[in-house]
């Protein structure tokens, strides 16, 4: 400052400062642990008001499927609060067979006028299969022969279906309800009573009609009046249901998808409860707790009360200036568990928060994908590291690819047959950076003993397990479980089985490069043995007691054979592509030692157009090959070389190869979480929807699940990684006991789910 100066620009100088330090402590706030106490409360509050909503409106699904709703996709219609399964024929008539063995009798009454009859046509056509049935429609969904009384009856299903014309009300109407007696000894036999709402004409389109929609808003409004004491259901969402078809719409026939869906709801209504389908949740009701549930959740709570009282009784005393010994931090890490799996309860197996299906549209894909790569190059930063497929490098790779599955799975992109055929790619990526990682560490380092071993198995797998104890599912639903398991003792055994190849080994004698490649010609041998026949496949993966793990509910093994079968080979090409790394590494054929390109200019540019050919013509095949079947049959064989090919474009100019994503490479640590835990917290369902805490603001619901689904996963590795060193201590002695343990614990478990 000069002499003269008045102070001001000092105090001016003084408060930017001021601002600075504040800003710089208010970023010091955004943290992972922060977060999640912000995730902590969101889920209270939503669980406070969805529990209001509930005493205030119900928590009838069945009054959500008929009260409302709206289109989503390609047109498709999205119930309120629950998830429609969309029945064909052979599901519907596989209802009504089930229903007749337990006894009850199938029959449905419409009454109405010519929009009912309408549905009526809609419903049998869609149950008997043949749209002829009764007359031939009229493009519009209107049938012919209107004004009749219509019956139809089957005996072996003791189904009947009829229909009484019954424009208004009148004698008809009345003498009917007569001789069932009345709507409310109707609903105490289980039977159901709807009535429909008129729905709003086009009075453009009828402009000599005496019907107006000011008329229909009084008569449906006298008939909720009439009915509001009486054991009838208002059918209002049809009103909406016709009201998206504008343009065909006319006020007298009803479009005939708006038909398809009126059909769909009536069938959800009836069918749901007894099918228990997994993409059907109106109307149906939560599984019964199994007792391994029961007891699970007991030991869970107990861990939980005995973790407040230890954490209390720490902060009230001094001891809060002591570390915490190892009992408090396992208790208290137990404690934390038990909050997380009774939120995963909470969402996915009691109908607490809503559920809505899933339905594809290329905007829904692309723009968040867009966004999600947008904000991953934002966070790009330089990385400590050098060398092809670095540390920083492998767990952004895994990051965004897991990034890229979980937009998938959320937008049922699946439906998409090029998008599908991408996303094998990716997934066989994932096994080829596990297999490469496998062997990096095992090439590397002298020992791989049995506590290593356990370490990556107790890494992979204690998530899907403890979710098959308190989700009740088979350790197959968690389908990545058993695959990374499985190849990743294939390469343990290969590297373990004597000799024992190594970095070291390998100098000190050379031939233990024909170990290692007669070791993975075993390898490959074993795998094409087990594919060629189907037969022996079956008998090696059926047999007891290991038939549990690769099974799903229905004792099939299917599912297995497809997975095991599309990625047999990726996970050996990740291990071969690494040994082929540190040979080229070794004898110095490139230079990734500093941050310099890893070959000279021309070599470089040769690499870079083959491996970018290479790219191509793997996506162009995923976009013309015929069919699913086609791709998957040569995806197992061809799936290296679109991997290889961006593992060189990533890594062949220095530049690109010693920056990353920080934003990616922190997904990618916990990538495993994310894959197990979205199954049951941000999908819904079993992952046949998407979990609703906010109706009808899709975007908001989105970013408030994605944020609690993130902290969840996050704090599930954490909490993993400090159950490890109790679960698989240094000592091989102590391992063996705990796994012996463990199988132990398992024996009474699989003696009654019959695994022995």
């Amino acid at each position: 400052m000069t002499e003269d100066s008045d102070g001001a620009t000092e105090y001016l100088i003084w408060n930017d400062s001021s601002g600075q330090e504040k800003t710089v402590d208010f970023i010091k706030q955004i943290n992972s642990k922060n977060a999640k106490f912000v995730a902590i409360g969101l889920v209270v509050g939503f669980i406070l008001y969805h529990g209001i909503v509930h005493q205030r409106y119900g928590a009838d699904s069945c009054g959500w499927l008929l009260t409302g709703g709206k289109y989503k996709g390609d047109m498709e219609w999205q119930p309120y609060g629950c998830m429609m399964h969309q029945y064909t024929q052979l599901d519907m008539r596989r209802c009504i067979r089930s229903l007749t063995f337990y006894g009850r009798h199938n029959r449905f009454v419409f009454m109405g006028d010519h929009r009912i009859q309408e549905i009526y046509t809609a419903f049998l056509d869609h149950l008997i299969g043949r749209p002829e049935y009764g007359g031939t429609s009229n493009g519009r969904g209107s049938p012919t022969n209107v004004g009749r009384n219509r019956t139809f009856s089957d005996g072996q299903l003791r189904l009947t279906v009829d229909f009484i014309w019954s424009p208004y009300i009148s004698n008809t109407m009345v003498q009917s309800f007569k001789q069932w007696q009345s709507i409310e000894k109707l609903t105490t036999k289980r039977s159901r009573v709807l009535w429909v709402l008129l729905e709003p004409i086009n009075e453009d389109r009828l402009p000599k009609s005496a019907l107006t929609n000011r008329v229909i808003d009084q008569y449906n409004w006298a008939a909720k009046e009439a009915l509001y004491r009486s054991g009838a259901q208002v059918w209002s969402s049809t009103r909406a249901l016709v009201s998206g078809f504008s343009d065909a719409w006319d006020g007298e026939h009803i479009p005939a998808k708006a038909l398809r869906h009126h059909t769909q709801i009536l069938t959800n209504l009836h069918c749901n409860e007894h099918m228990a389908f997994n993409d059907g949740t109106c109307c149906s009701s939560p599984e019964q707790r199994t007792t391994l549930q029961t007891l699970a959740y007991t030991f869970l709570i107990a861990c939980f009360i005995l973790g407040v009282f230890v954490f209390v009784r720490r902060y009230r005393t001094k001891m809060k200036m002591e570390p915490p010994t190892g009992g408090y931090i396992l208790i208290v890490t137990l404690a934390k568990l038990c909050l997380i799996m009774a939120y995963f309860y909470l969402c996915d197996r009691t109908n607490f928060f809503m559920k809505e299906n899933k339905y594809y549209s290329s905007v829904s894909f692309w723009l968040p994908l867009a966004y999600v790569f947008a904000l991953g190059l934002f966070f790009t930063e330089d990385s400590r590291y050098t060398k092809v497929l670095h540390r920083d490098q492998t767990d952004e790779i895994k990051g965004w690819m897991q990034l890229v599955l979980l937009i998938y799975n959320m937008t049922g992109a699946s439906a998409n047959f090029h998008i599908r055929n991408h996303i094998q790619i990716i997934i066989s990526a994932y096994f080829f950076l596990s297999g490469y990682s496998h062997f990096y560490y095992l090439w590397h380092r002298p020992e791989a003993g049995i506590v290593r071993f356990f370490q990556i198995i107790f890494r992979l797998n204690f998530l899907p397990v403890l979710l098959c104890v308190c989700m009740n599912r088979p350790y197959q639903f968690y389908a990545f479980a058993p695959l990374i398991s499985f190849w990743f003792l294939c390469v343990y055994l290969v590297f373990t089985a004597p000799p024992r190849v190594s970095a070291a080994s390998v100098d000190a004698n050379p031939l233990h490069y024909l170990y290692f490649i007669l070791k993975m010609v075993g390898l490959f041998s074993m795998i094409i043995i087990l594919f060629m026949s189907e037969v022996f496949f079956e008998k090696v993966f059926l047999t007891r007691p290991w038939k549990a793990l690769f099974v799903t509910t229905d004792d099939d093994i299917s599912e297995w054979w497809v997975r095991w079968k599309m990625n047999r080979y990726s996970m050996c090409y990740g291990v071969v592509f690494g040994l082929a790394l540190v040979t080229v590494q070794k004898y110095n054929l490139i230079d990734d030692s500093n941050h310099s390109n890893v070959l000279s200019k021309r070599p470089a540019l040769a690499t870079a157009f083959t491996a970018l050919a290479g790219m191509t013509a793997a996506s162009s095949y995923a976009f013309l090959c015929p069919t699913s079947l086609d791709c998957d049959e040569v995806h197992s064989y061809s799936t290296f070389v679109p991997i290889v090919s961006f593992i060189i474009l990533r890594n062949l100019s220095g530049f690109l190869r010693s920056r990353y994503s920080s934003m990616f490479a922190w997904f990618g640590k916990i990538s495993l979480e994310l894959c197990f835990c979205q199954i049951h917290i941000w999908l819904a369902a079993d992952s046949h929807g998407v979990l609703v805490f906010v109706p009808g603001y899709p975007v908001l619901n989105v970013l408030i699940t994605s944020f609690i689904f993130v902290c969840a996963a996050h704090e599930i590795r954490h909490i993993t990684m400090t159950l490890l060193p109790y679960i698989v201590p240094s000592d091989w002695r102590i391992v063996i006991r705990n796994f012996i343990i463990f199988l132990l614990i398992l024996v009474p478990i699989g003696i009654h789910d019959g695994m022995f």
